[in-house]
């Protein structure tokens, strides 16, 4: 799937998407999908499949061959299967386990616990340590794991389900070895996904967010403090890093390697300096930067800080014009993502400007991609499913218009009354191109306060502002 993606260039813009695909209707199918280079969502892997087999009949084939599909998976923090099926799981999900990491976890812990082997972190009150949401939980990721008794599979509807077998194994030992190799390596789940998002934020321990003197028990006979878990357990991440990670990305041809991002919160200041997170990205390939220029978590909140964030990206995954060993030699491009998503409830123009902003932002600093939807359907879960009313993608002109490759270093800057206007060139053949990003609240040069402008030619040279229709964004399908 990713050896048409060894090209040292691919062209601007670089649109991904975060969606599932339960319902075509719902989202368009291929004829609409095919404007993405990347898609990430929680689709179970046979919803991929089939929409991938259905994109090559429609003639998408070359398409289907080339887009990189990711799931987001939650591994450190599976669901409690008893809590979400007070009944047991349907079979439907007992199936797709065999495919699905999320799964599998879930019910790898779940079996575990009725032969009387807990795999959760546990408060010393005896209750599971929440996290993230509901029916979602930390599993016990230190080296006082008790050891799995499940030998792995189960009969369901006259299907042998085999995750791997659990015996002898803690849980990051059996997350290293069965659901790698069983789950993650099922044809299945490699003909649908080309790699994993990892969306459980800082991978390492439970940190930041219970407080480091909390008392949990990691076996039956031993409680520790939450900050003495978190560091107790590093060395375990570290085993993650190379035994899970590390296996899928590297030592394998270009067509047998998987892509794996993290999630961009081990970029913040909380990690700065921190050996382990060092390693997290040595074996990833990009990150996920959720929420442009305003997340409640992220570190960057203001639009300017986003310039230096994509440097700080460019500094680990491969600075123009170097290629990263890691990304951009296997895929050809940069597989950083940063998510914007305006509000439903803005007017057309603010809804407009947030995203060109952003859109402007990724174009002039960062080489990755960047993928729009509404701030009330962050997972494209309930857009997927129609609910809520949320039927249509957010769009502007500007994502449509190709510029080409590059033809410059990121980030250039351009002084206009002592305040600094971020550029960068582009060539689509002849044709030459330039968009600049004014991050001030009034306006510079012909650049509106707080926006991003589209020019022929070479700014700050002699150039031509590029018009786009003011299409309202909620007025079609993508």
């Amino acid at each position: 799937m990713l050896n048409n993606w060894m090209r040292s260039e691919r062209p601007y813009p670089r649109l991904a998407a975060s969606i599932s695909f339960p319902q075509k209707e719902c989202w368009g199918g291929p004829a609409v999908l095919s404007k993405y280079e990347m898609i990430y969502g929680n689709s179970d892997a046979i919803q991929v499949w089939n929409f991938l087999e259905q994109a090559r009949i429609e003639g998408y084939g070359e398409w289907a061959d080339r887009v990189i599909i990711l799931q987001q998976v939650n591994i450190q923090s599976p669901i409690a299967v008893e809590e979400k099926f007070p009944r047991g799981p349907p079979a439907w999900w007992i199936k797709a386990a065999q495919y699905s990491p999320d799964k599998a976890v879930a019910i790898a812990i779940w079996q575990n616990e009725l032969l009387g082997c807990d795999w959760w972190l546990r408060y010393t009150t005896g209750s599971r340590v929440p996290i993230w949401t509901e029916d979602r939980y930390l599993g016990n990721w230190s080296e006082a794991c008790p050891r799995g008794l499940w030998a792995g599979r189960m009969t369901v509807e006259g299907d042998t389900i085999d995750l791997g077998d659990t015996r002898g194994l803690t849980l990051v030992e059996w997350i290293c070895t069965g659901l790698r190799e069983r789950v993650i390596g099922h044809p299945i789940y490699r003909q649908a996904y080309a790699g994993i998002q990892l969306q459980d934020g800082p991978l390492f321990g439970a940190g930041p967010w219970i407080p480091p003197r909390t008392r949990v028990a990691i076996s039956p006979a031993v409680t520790i403090t939450i900050g003495e878990y978190n560091e107790s357990s590093l060395s375990i991440h570290i085993t993650f890093l190379c035994d899970f990670i590390g296996q899928l990305t590297v030592g394998r041809s270009a067509r047998d390697r998987m892509v794996v991002r993290c999630n961009g919160h081990t970029l913040g200041p909380y990690h700065e300096g921190k050996e382990h997170f060092a390693h997290l990205h040595s074996v990833c390939q990009a990150c996920a930067l959720e929420q442009y220029g305003n997340w409640g978590g992220w570190p960057y909140n203001g639009a300017e800080d986003w310039f230096a964030l994509w440097a700080r990206i460019e500094a680990i995954y491969g600075p123009y014009p170097r290629r990263s060993a890691l990304g951009d030699i296997l895929q050809g491009w940069e597989l950083t993502t940063a998510q914007c998503m305006p509000s439903l409830w803005w007017s057309a123009e603010r809804q407009r400007q947030h995203m060109r902003f952003a859109l402007g932002h990724v174009l002039v600093a960062g080489e990755g991609g960047i993928s729009f939807s509404w701030l009330e359907d962050q997972t494209g879960v309930r857009y997927a499913s129609g609910n809520n009313a949320i039927n249509r993608w957010p769009h502007i002109p500007e994502a449509d218009f190709q510029l080409g490759a590059w033809s410059g270093p990121p980030a250039q800057e351009h002084v206009i009354d002592g305040k600094v206007i971020y550029y960068r060139h582009f060539r689509d053949g002849e044709k030459r191109y330039s968009v600049a990003v004014n991050l001030w609240d009034r306006e510079l040069g012909g650049i509106p306060a707080k926006d991003a402008v589209w020019f022929r030619g070479e700014y700050p040279g002699p150039v031509e502002r590029i018009e786009f229709p003011a299409d309202d964004p909620r007025s079609d399908w993508f």
